[in-house]
Formats: C-alpha cells, sequence, structure tokens
C-alpha cells in the first residue's frame, strides 16, 4: 500500500473538505499550527508573555572550557515536577540539601532545554542556586508553601 498524496489527504472527511487548519501534515511535510506565533494579536492588544511557574533565565552566560556558548546569558531553562523514579540513585537528603553532585545527575533529567552534566559543570553558582530553588520548590508541601504549619 502506498502513502497517499497530499491531494489525497486534503480529500474529505466525513464528505466536508479539509479546510487549512484541518489538514494533517503528510510525511515529509511540516505540521501547521493555522496560525502565526510571531504576529501580533488580531484585534490590536498587547499580548502579555508570562514566564512558566518553574522556570528562570540564566544571570550569565554558560560557556565551556574552549569558550563556546552553551547558553547565552537570558536563556529560560523551564523545569517540569519529576517524580521519585527520576531520582533513581539520589538521596532525597542530598537532593534537598542542593548538593552539586545530586544536582549535576538530576538536571539533566528535569530542564528544557536540558542542562547536561557539562552544562551544569560550568554554571554560573548564582544561575545554579536558581535551579537549586526550583528544585527546592517541587519537594516542598503545599502547606509549607503556604506558610501554614502542618497538620
Amino acid at each position: 500500500m502506498t502513502e497517499p498524496t497530499t491531494a489525497e489527504a486534503t480529500a474529505a472527511i466525513d464528505g466536508a473538505p479539509m479546510n487549512a487548519d484541518r489538514r494533517a501534515a503528510m510525511p515529509g511535510e511540516p505540521m501547521t499550527l493555522g496560525f502565526d506565533l510571531a504576529s501580533p494579536a488580531s484585534d490590536g492588544a498587547a499580548i502579555d508573555v508570562v514566564a512558566p511557574p518553574h522556570s528562570f533565565a540564566l544571570d550569565h552566560a554558560i560557556a565551556d572550557a574552549s569558550g563556546k556558548v552553551l547558553y547565552p546569558a537570558g536563556t529560560r531553562i523551564m523545569l517540569r515536577r519529576f517524580n521519585a523514579g527520576e531520582m533513581r540513585g539520589l538521596t532525597m537528603l542530598a537532593v534537598s540539601q542542593l548538593d552539586y553532585a545530586a544536582l549535576e545527575q538530576l538536571l539533566p533529567r528535569i530542564t528544557t532545554p536540558p542542562l547536561y552534566r557539562q552544562a551544569v559543570q560550568y554554571m554560573d553558582p548564582a544561575d545554579l542556586m536558581q535551579a537549586g530553588n526550583e528544585v527546592m520548590d517541587f519537594l516542598l508541601p503545599s502547606a509549607a508553601k503556604a506558610g501554614s504549619p502542618p497538620a
């Protein structure tokens, strides 16, 4: 059986022709969203960009020993909530103390763009502390974040 052509793929779904917003991308074709993320809002209103809740911007560029910039200053690093399995090989104590070796192992697993060990090795201490603060936020129970005493 052969792959359908683009013309066949744009054929009807349930008798209604597919428009540009509904057309699925064929293998080898880029997928389109049906709108341009770079264009301003259609009503002329300004768009406020809000930083993701668990993210930070690098204060200093991360460059390797040869001087090659791995991540420029201002790069937004997002951290996603991790589960217990992603702490494999680490101790809760080491992670909660923001131990360098623990962060070096954990950060590549939970950051976007991924902060690999080499990048963590060359991070400015202030940026590493920012990452550690985000990790610590995941470890705190909701009651501790709210400032209320534990039940």
